[in-house]
């Protein structure tokens, strides 16, 4: 396994980086607020379901054609 030579572009405009980042802060809500007393159940679960909606919508556009890409040989 290696770093794409044009790793930089696709951390900057790769729809799936944007996903997983977006899910990190629900991730970390689902995690920590239960341990701190400061998460309801609701907030848990609503916490947790966004995160894993945001961890699929990524898992899928890693696979989908993106436009950012479309002028290279091997589609990020």
């Amino acid at each position: 396994m290696k770093l794409h030579p044009d790793w930089r572009r696709i951390a900057r405009h790769a729809w799936s980086v944007r996903f997983m980042l977006a899910a990190i802060p629900f991730e970390i809500g689902a995690a920590v607020l239960p341990m701190f007393g400061g998460g309801s159940v609701v907030w848990t679960a609503v916490s947790a379901g966004l995160a894993s909606l945001f961890t699929t919508a990524a898992f899928v556009a890693r696979f989908l054609g993106q436009k950012e890409f479309q002028d290279d040989q091997a589609q990020v």
